[in-house]
């Protein structure tokens, strides 16, 4: 058998007949680089995501940086963006209809593996430093990580939500 590359218009097709019935909105705490952002802006318009709930700031969208890398693909979902003062009501109300995922390491955080679905969720993405803040992983149902195997304990914000993401939705 011979393979062959699909086209643009025969991968859009390909596409167009899979469903995703796995609803995810991606909400991104306190991201400071530009171009981690508008790499996870990719990512979303590549796995169907909804909404992006963006705290922190705003900034990073309007830097040239960001917009070399994001280009058109913000056009695919719903950008939210809030400040300090709404993350909590934020999260209060999407725990009222979703799941709270944190991609975290924590005390009682499960591999991304045997993470258990429950749909629809939020899936929670932290600082490239300092991971999510502690408040909100207070309201998280559930953390999950992905296991490191070598002297290096993370990956690179942006590595972490593609796996996340392709894992998630191979569970549906």
């Amino acid at each position: 058998m011979k393979h062959r590359q699909l086209s643009y218009e025969e991968v859009i097709e390909f596409n167009r007949s899979r469903t995703n019935s796995t609803e995810i909105i991606l909400f991104l705490d306190g991201l400071r680089t530009p171009e981690n952002v508008a790499g996870i802006f990719r990512l979303a318009a590549c796995y169907a995501i909804q909404k992006i709930i963006i705290h922190g700031s705003s900034e990073l969208l309007f830097s040239k940086a960001f917009r070399s890398v994001a280009r058109i693909h913000e056009n695919h979902f719903d950008i939210v963006q809030i400040d300090d003062n709404q993350v909590i009501d934020t999260l209060d109300n999407l725990k009222n209809s979703h799941s709270l995922v944190a991609l975290e390491y924590t005390s009682d955080s499960v591999a991304i593996h045997q993470f258990k679905l429950v749909n629809p969720i939020v899936l929670i993405l932290g600082n490239e430093r300092h991971g999510i803040q502690a408040p909100i992983l207070e309201r998280c149902d559930a953390s999950i990580h992905i296991p490191m195997y070598g002297p290096i304990t993370s990956l690179n914000v942006q590595q972490a939500c593609a796996i996340a993401l392709y894992q998630v939705q191979t569970k549906r």
